[in-house]
């Protein structure tokens, strides 16, 4: 029996501290403990250098591709709505899968919280679902619903490069006419916390909340989900998944498609970095 299948029956509840910083292969562990396993789990886990769109987002407006590519950084998009973010292993990841029924955002909002209390940060939940330490965002949140599951997850900022962060995010120099979703850029900051500390105080709220701790390290064959990772890695999911969207040249709004952009003069077109991703 695989680990995984002996897991689900003997686990009313897990924490998961994932060890390979593969964002695919990250998001795509999250994805099949949602799909497959019953709820409340948790999980950390970090990624090397790359960027994640929400998943109706267009990577054009939200990241700057050319400099992404110069510098090889990774571009994914997972599951869940919201804004782009920009993960390095000074990032910490959380994801809480938990019933539907009894979900509240606030309680998980709470948790963490409550864990950064107990470490000397006094933060606060503000707007659009972000965490704020001395007026300055740390965390960002985004959401999934399959069945009667849901999906919350969010990024903590503990000892990211904040120059690298902003190098990559947001492309002013686009014109794009779209109904996808828009990040919303605000003020970023480091909480500048030991990871292993915050992870500690994060499992003990938790286990507040649902009662009872199993901490499982686990590294998961590529195997088990490599249908997950094929799909989660592919062109087909990080471009051709971009809401469709129109470009504005010279005064013309000219919908995206394989037809049309060959009428689309090269030069101009080169400024959309990899946008021929989006029909191959």
């Amino acid at each position: 029996m695989h680990q995984l299948e002996f897991l689900k029956k003997i686990l009313d509840f897990m924490i998961i501290e994932l060890k390979n910083k593969n964002i695919y292969e990250n998001l795509s562990i999250e994805e099949f403990l949602f799909d497959n396993f019953e709820p409340p789990i948790l999980i950390f886990w970090r990624s090397t250098p790359c960027v994640v769109l929400g998943k109706n987002q267009n990577p054009w407006i939200e990241c700057n591709l050319k400099e992404m590519i110069d510098d090889d950084i990774k571009l994914a998009r997972r599951i869940s709505g919201g804004g782009t973010v920009y993960h390095d292993e000074g990032n910490l990841n959380y994801s809480i899968i938990e019933d539907n029924k009894t979900y509240n955002s606030n309680k998980i909002y709470k948790m963490i919280l409550d864990a950064l209390k107990n470490l000397n940060i006094r933060a606060q939940i503000k707007s659009q679902n972000s965490l704020f330490y001395n007026g300055k965002k740390f965390s960002g949140t985004a959401f999934a619903y399959k069945r009667n599951k849901v999906l919350h997850h969010g990024t903590l900022l503990l000892d990211s490069d904040l120059k690298k962060l902003n190098k990559y995010l947001n492309n002013t120099d686009i014109k794009i006419k779209t109904k996808a979703v828009k990040s919303n850029s605000a003020e970023v900051t480091n909480l500048n916390l030991p990871f292993k500390s915050v992870t500690n105080e994060i499992i003990k709220q938790y286990s507040i909340l649902f009662n009872d701790v199993n901490l499982e390290k686990n590294e998961f064959d590529d195997k088990t989900i490599k249908k997950y990772i094929d799909l989660r890695s592919s062109k087909k999911w990080i471009y051709a998944k971009t809401p469709k969207f129109s470009i504005l040249n010279k005064g013309r709004e000219i919908e995206v498609s394989k037809e049309n952009i060959k009428n689309i003069s090269s030069e101009f077109l080169s400024k959309f970095v990899n946008i021929e991703k989006m029909f191959s």
